[in-house]
């Protein structure tokens, strides 16, 4: 299942999920927070692999630097 945080963010709980990949940092790094708790459940199986993407000389390094 892909989901953007936008039409994530309407409180799923998806906690079958064993990985999430980041590819549209947010300003707010408690919207990156809050998806990656919906994914790591406090009674989560598995483990969860969380992977950000960041692109060298990009708009993503900007938004990282000022989160």
């Amino acid at each position: 299942m892909l989901l953007t945080f936008g039409s994530g963010f309407a409180g799923l709980n998806l906690k079958a999920a064993t990985h999430m990949h980041i590819v549209e940092p947010q300003w707010n790094p408690m919207v990156e927070a809050q998806a990656a708790a919906r994914v790591d459940r406090p009674d989560q199986d598995k483990d969860v692999v969380i992977i950000r993407y960041i692109v060298k000389d990009s708009i993503e390094e900007l938004i990282k630097a000022r989160q």
